[in-house]
């Protein structure tokens, strides 16, 4: 009871919508919890500042949702959710305890968590020796509208609604803001470790010009029966309007830090894919 496919990022590129919607698929099963972080404390030492708190908070919304949500509480459930918080958390006993439900037998189980591109090739030799060939899933966006997007992000995370100056500049330097779409190094790493049938790469735009051909790519890599989806296309939230919009100055130093990973995006999947 391991998950046959992870989807690994990338970070501000549509995981979260990925996850609802295939937990709205009766073949698919993942954890109530998005983003599990196993892999990434493990081989991103940075990233264990927070995992651990990110559990504990996406453990209580799971709870709060149970409660509000069902009539009768499952205190089986509750004691489930509860153990995701034990004191072998970011264990291997743990991460697989997580998908031991009888809800997910015969179906295809995932962990969607876009930390995951970033760990070391170490991990990635682990992630392929604990799952075996798993599949993959990497959602591409384009490197600075992924890096405005993180930087929006922050400011909402931080409580800034209208930033100044000062506080552009010190999101900008914000090391987490290119190495989350350090795609150059990503790619190959993942590519080195699993074969190209075993990777499935998807552009966040179609997500919003067609998310329901979107979706149908997912699946029939997953290999599950396609779900009659009622969604429409909407448009992209543009990172660059707004009372968050950049200055140019800033625009143009992420688009001058980032032009080698659009280059690379763009010979490894061509101009349309990046978009």
């Amino acid at each position: 009871m391991l998950p046959h496919f992870l989807c690994i990022g990338a970070q501000e590129a549509g995981t979260t919508w990925l996850y609802q919607r295939l937990n709205e698929h009766p073949h698919v099963w993942m954890p109530p919890i998005n983003e599990l972080h196993y892999f990434d404390h493990l081989f991103v030492p940075e990233n264990r500042a927070w995992t651990k708190r990110q559990i504990l908070r996406s453990v209580e919304q799971a709870i709060r949702w149970h409660v509000q949500k069902e009539k009768k509480i499952n205190t089986y459930y509750i004691e489930y959710i509860v153990s995701m918080i034990g004191n072998d958390i970011f264990t291997e006993d743990w991460y697989r305890r997580t998908f031991e439900r009888k809800t997910a037998v015969y179906k295809i189980i995932g962990d969607i968590t876009p930390e995951y591109c970033m760990i070391s090739d170490r991990g990635v030799e682990y992630v392929r020796k604990l799952l075996g060939v798993v599949k993959i899933i990497y959602i591409i966006r384009e490197p600075v509208d992924r890096a405005l997007s993180q930087i929006r992000t922050n400011f909402v995370r931080w409580g800034v609604s209208i930033p100044s100056a000062d506080e552009r500049e010190h999101f900008l330097k914000e090391p987490d803001i290119f190495t989350r779409g350090a795609y150059s190094s990503y790619i190959l790493r993942w590519r080195r470790a699993f074969a190209e049938r075993d990777i499935l790469f998807l552009p966040f735009h179609q997500l919003a010009s067609d998310p329901v051909g979107f979706l149908a790519a997912v699946e029939k890599f997953l290999g599950v029966e396609p779900k009659a989806w009622n969604l429409k296309a909407e448009p992209e939230t543009a990172p660059t309007s707004g009372p968050m919009k950049p200055p140019p100055r800033i625009l143009d130093q992420l688009e001058r830090r980032l032009q080698h990973q659009r280059e690379f995006l763009v010979s490894e999947f061509g101009q349309d894919f990046v978009g």
